[in-house]
């Protein structure tokens, strides 16, 4: 079994859109695995020396939906009770995308 990173504590609950009960269900059923998912994607980021959401997606096989939520997890989320910043924009742009870095 895959061991569970969580990065933002054991009570981090992934954000949804507020009133849709389909988005609520979504966060829902990927919080067992999102921790894991943000520290496979931070390690992706770092071992490539930086990467856009869909060089991401790719390496990772991940949905766009799945790898930019936690993309924006992990560059400090919501501005109210903002997440750890782990990532950042790196000034560059490839095929017209943010070129993520470590922070």
């Amino acid at each position: 079994m895959e061991e569970q990173h969580t990065l933002f504590g054991e009570g981090y609950r992934p954000p949804h859109a507020r009133g849709s009960d389909t988005s609520e269900a979504a966060a829902e059923a990927v919080r067992p695995k999102a921790g894991t998912l943000r520290a496979r994607i931070l390690v992706h980021i770092r071992d490539s020396g930086g990467a856009t959401c869909s060089e991401v997606e790719d390496a990772l096989d991940l949905k766009h939906q799945t790898a930019s939520a936690r993309i924006w997890e992990l560059k400090g989320g919501p501005t109210k009770n903002p997440l750890p910043v782990l990532i950042r924009d790196s000034g560059q742009r490839r095929m017209r995308q943010t070129v993520w870095e470590v922070a």
